[in-house]
């Protein structure tokens, strides 16, 4: 496995989730570079018939086009997958190209189950809500999959300009409004035109604004199936959160303890 980024938080749950379905199809991790590894396991770098880019972002290609060509490593053609079409297709290259299909199949399995289960369980607290996305990330369907799939309406998509990406990319067969190499200063008169449910961006704190909530974009999301149901998952609590009345609790206390 190359390019785990050691400074994210879930880097540990994320190899943990890839090393399991790994497992599942009877196969096993020989290094990590460089990442909680050995010098016995890096001097069997070269061993592994197959090489996982955790990232396939900017510095992530430039590992891999250095170790294809420096040392004839074969590179598998996706990074860890993000969301349940990413890791399903994942699961499925991985296992053709060891001939463990019938393994990968019973995971993918398994876990559409749950996310079907998921999906409907946020639909009554989510369809007809509005979203709207402002984000450097240029990969997004693990988010708008999951968004569609409980019925929020996208009404937004603001796309700003990174150098280190190659532009906005999509798999979904529909069509969006996309508005690239957005200019934020467009936000407040684009959020008081289309009145969004939910504001997502990548630097921005969670809570509410007006009548609608705002969270943010990791730059470096979770791995796995259910990515997109849990960022999902947040969004419902947060719009059922009644902070009006917490809020008043809490200036309560605050008079009590802080004021004279």
């Amino acid at each position: 496995i190359v390019f785990e980024k050691v400074v994210s938080k879930n880097t540990y749950t994320s190899f943990t989730l890839i090393e399991t379905f790994l497992s599942r199809m009877g196969l096993s991790v020989g290094c990590r570079f460089l990442c909680e590894t050995t010098v016995e396991k890096l001097k069997n770098f070269r061993a592994a018939p197959l090489n996982l880019l955790a990232y396939k972002d900017y510095t992530g290609r430039i590992l891999q086009d250095f170790f294809e060509k420096e040392f004839d490593c074969q590179f598998f053609e996706h990074a860890f997958p993000v969301g349940f079409a990413e890791t399903e297709r994942w699961l499925r290259d991985l296992g053709r190209f060891f001939g463990k299909t019938e393994a990968a199949e019973e995971i993918i399995a398994e876990h559409a189950a749950s996310y079907r289960q998921a999906v409907e369980k946020l639909k009554p607290l989510l369809q007809g809500k509005k979203l709207m996305v402002i984000t450097y990330n240029h990969n997004l369907d693990w988010i708008l999959k999951t968004a569609l799939d409980v019925g929020i309406q996208v009404v937004k998509l603001g796309i700003l300009n990174f150098s280190q990406d190659a532009g906005f990319v999509t798999d979904l067969d529909m069509p969006l409004p996309i508005e690239e190499n957005y200019d934020r200063e467009n936000r407040q008169a684009d959020a008081a035109r289309l009145a969004p449910d939910i504001i997502l961006s990548n630097y921005e704190f969670p809570g509410r604004q007006g009548g609608c909530i705002t969270d943010t974009i990791p730059m470096s999301p979770d791995v796995g199936f259910f990515s997109g149901v849990n960022l999902a998952k947040r969004w419902a609590d947060m719009l059922n959160m009644n902070l009006e009345g917490e809020w008043r609790q809490d200036e309560s206390l605050f008079r009590k303890y802080y004021t004279g």
